[in-house]
């Protein structure tokens, strides 16, 4: 999720720290220790090529969870916050990426490797919002200011195009194993001056589900310069099933 996190959906763990240990980057310490570290103004614009209700910063303070829990998963599938998706093949649950994701906890992972120490990231978990910030505030806005944290957050802004942009942005109600479901996606173009040889832009779906445990979250990307990966995105979304 090199110089810069790409938040979630691809990341480069420090050089220094061990594949188990959160991800850092050469700029910013562990984002696990900062929670709501990202307070979005007050005249930001909305973000191109999205709906009216999208800005360009979310309209919360991208508050991170100190802690999380690891829900036991079937072989072959990855699971947290009572949701769950099909392991795709090449992808790996090695790396223990800590709690990176904004307002989700019980969170489970897995990766596959871009390069250069970066990875694309599939994150699944409860969604939980303080009550001092109004508490859970339905699937819509959930999966809006998720998806806004990933792409606002100060670590990430120069990662990307300037004025941001997001392409191609589905913003609506689905259902996902019989339950009420909203998906933000849309694809995310890199700055001109990010040395990636293998794409030029990410995939970022973010799915908030009113699951029967409680609301729960995917947030996952792929390279789109890596046709397996966007391949596996789409795979991992048709797969997202809610646990009994």
């Amino acid at each position: 999720m090199v110089a810069l996190v790409l938040w979630n959906t691809v990341l480069s763990p420090s050089p220094e720290q061990t594949p188990t240990t959160a991800p850092t980057t050469e700029e910013s310490s562990s984002p696990s220790e900062h929670p709501g570290e990202y307070v979005p103004g007050e005249d930001d614009e909305p973000l191109t090529g999205g709906s009216p209700t999208l800005t360009s910063a979310p309209t919360r303070p991208c508050t991170i969870h100190d802690g999380t829990t690891r829900s036991m998963a079937s072989a072959g599938t990855v699971r947290g916050g009572g949701i769950e998706y099909d392991l795709q093949e090449g992808w790996s649950t090695g790396i223990d990426w800590g709690t990176q994701e904004s307002y989700m906890v019980d969170l489970a992972s897995s990766e596959q490797a871009v390069e250069d120490g970066w990875y694309s990231v599939a994150t699944v978990g409860g969604v939980e919002f303080p009550d001092e910030e109004g508490g859970y505030p339905g699937a819509q806005e959930a999966a809006r200011t998720i998806f806004q944290c990933d792409v606002t957050r100060d670590v990430v802004r120069d990662l990307y195009v300037d004025p941001l942009e997001v392409q191609d942005l589905r913003d609506e109600a689905i259902t996902i194993d019989g339950q009420d479901a909203w998906i933000v996606a849309g694809t995310v173009p890199l700055a001109a001056d990010q040395d990636f040889g293998t794409t030029d832009s990410w995939d970022l779906v973010v799915i908030v589900i009113d699951a029967p445990q409680g609301p729960a979250a995917l947030v996952a990307g792929a390279a789109t310069g890596i046709d397996q990966q966007v391949a596996d995105l789409e795979a991992i979304v048709a797969s997202l099933a809610v646990v009994d």
